[in-house]
């Protein structure tokens, strides 16, 4: 078992010491404010506009290749302790992709039905007709 822990307000783990008080070193990068400062800019400029949006494949983070390398990016920034939080921000952004996705198909399979529908009723007429001409004709 490793040290005990106790949860800072942040919900990073810190390792304590003896004493109970966190060590110098985990204490710095469980509070990094470089890390927390780069992951905020992140939020703000990238992920909450790409989420509250209403379409979202006209955002940067639509794009799975420009997402998955900014999210790397993003975690090289950020402290370890960090990066479950980047990965949880990342599921995020990828379900909202995939959402994006799906309502681009229902939108083209509705569209579908328009095509489809008179189509399937022009040949079930003609089909008839065809019975017809064939029973009473020939």
């Amino acid at each position: 078992m490793g040290a005990p822990t106790a949860r800072v307000p942040e919900g990073a783990p810190v390792p304590l010491g003896k004493e109970g008080a966190p060590t110098p070193s985990a204490a710095a990068s469980a509070l990094d404010p470089g890390s927390e400062a780069a992951l905020v800019e992140f939020l703000d400029q990238q992920v909450l506009p790409y989420l509250a949006a209403r379409r979202g494949d006209r955002f940067r983070l639509g794009n799975s290749r420009y997402s998955e390398d900014l999210f790397r990016y993003v975690k090289l920034r950020v402290a370890e302790a960090y990066r479950s939080r980047v990965e949880e921000v990342q599921a995020w952004c990828d379900e909202r992709r995939m959402l994006d996705l799906q309502t681009r198909l229902q939108h083209w399979l509705h569209g579908w039905l328009f095509i489809h529908a008179p189509i399937s009723f022009l040949l079930i007429m003609l089909t008839a007709w065809h019975a017809y001409v064939t029973l009473f004709y020939y």
